[in-house]
């Protein structure tokens, strides 16, 4: 539990918490991670992403999500969604998520011990959506209907 302490010495354990997520695309195919066992909804499926740290803008700590998580350097292309549904609660704690069109670049790294394997699928053909951890599917989804407009902006997913 993240606790969060104000000017005027008052502690809250319930903030709402700023997260970043990557959608990774080439073709007709996205790149998904499988948790670690040993983590929060291990072994279920999800979009590479995670807390912001501190001294870090957006950009930069969805950039640096997606090196932990897939070893690939990739590259913003836009902002996507602001998911910040208040019923969107994981672990006991709500979470702001700026979602993130990213291109991939090249493949440095391996993926960090919060994920056991990394794979490009194709967007028709994803796991089960009981198979996802988070609202992860519900993002994705979002993605594919986005693709239909024609300038898609950043929109809000509250509900």
């Amino acid at each position: 539990m993240i606790t969060c302490k104000f000017e005027n010495g008052h502690e809250v354990n319930n903030a709402r918490h700023a997260v970043v997520d990557a959608i990774l695309t080439r073709g007709d195919e996205i790149l998904i991670v499988k948790r670690s066992p040993e983590m929060f909804q291990g072994g279920k499926y999800c979009l590479p992403g995670g807390f912001i740290e501190h001294d870090e803008s957006v950009e930069e700590a969805v950039k640096r999500e997606v090196m932990e998580e897939t070893g690939y350097q990739a590259e913003v292309q836009k902002l996507l969604f602001i998911v910040d549904a208040p019923e969107r609660n994981e672990a006991g704690r709500q979470n702001i998520a700026f979602v993130f069109l990213l291109e991939a670049l090249k493949k440095t790294g391996a993926p960090d011990y919060e994920v056991s394997e990394v794979m490009w699928r194709k967007l028709n053909d994803l796991p089960p959506k009981d198979d996802f951890a988070f609202d992860h599917y519900r993002i994705i989804v979002e993605y594919k209907k986005s693709l239909k407009q024609k300038n898609p902006l950043p929109r809000f997913l509250s509900k």
